[in-house]
């Protein structure tokens, strides 16, 4: 026997306390087993994937075609130092309404340039995705007041970025 008390070399089985501390380190080890497989069951996602949800894939309504020639509108906000923002614009019209696709071509570089001008007068902060609602209301209506044949009902903004 040595002199710990075991015939083999291994000590026995010290208190109480050393089971109550391996039964803890299993309960832990379930607990992330458990949350993890929870996490991918439930598809959740880590904070930073919640922020920036990818670009969007925005269907017409039947007898409305996409308008996506306004293409990328990058900007410097009105921080300093200034964030850059780019976003993709489009937005739905009706398929049928020559007239108005004709003013949308002719007019698409002001367009743009009221979309690079509005931007450029936010800050990064009001550019937030929680704001993204208010800022296509008030961008869109900037784009209608440049329009007489028609009207923009809404827009879609896709792969909207803010870069500091």
């Amino acid at each position: 026997m040595d002199r710990d008390g075991s015939a083999d070399g291994v000590p026995p089985a010290r208190s109480g306390l050393e089971k109550v501390l391996r039964a803890i380190i299993l309960l832990l080890a379930a607990v992330l087993v458990l949350g993890t497989a929870y996490a991918l069951a439930a598809g959740t996602r880590s904070r930073s994937d919640r922020s920036d949800p990818g670009p969007r894939v925005e269907v017409p309504r039947e007898g409305e075609a996409v308008y996506s020639r306004l293409g990328t509108i990058r900007a410097s906000t009105r921080d300093d130092p200034p964030a850059v923002v780019a976003v993709s614009i489009a937005f739905p019209y009706p398929a049928g309404d020559r007239a108005f696709k004709e003013e949308l071509d002719d007019k698409a570089t002001r367009l743009r340039e009221t979309c690079t001008a509005f931007f450029a007068g936010k800050s990064a902060e009001s550019l937030h995705p929680a704001f993204e609602g208010a800022l296509k209301s008030e961008l869109r209506d900037r784009l209608n007041a440049q329009l007489s044949l028609g009207r923009i009902r809404e827009l879609w903004f896709g792969d909207f970025a803010v870069v500091r």
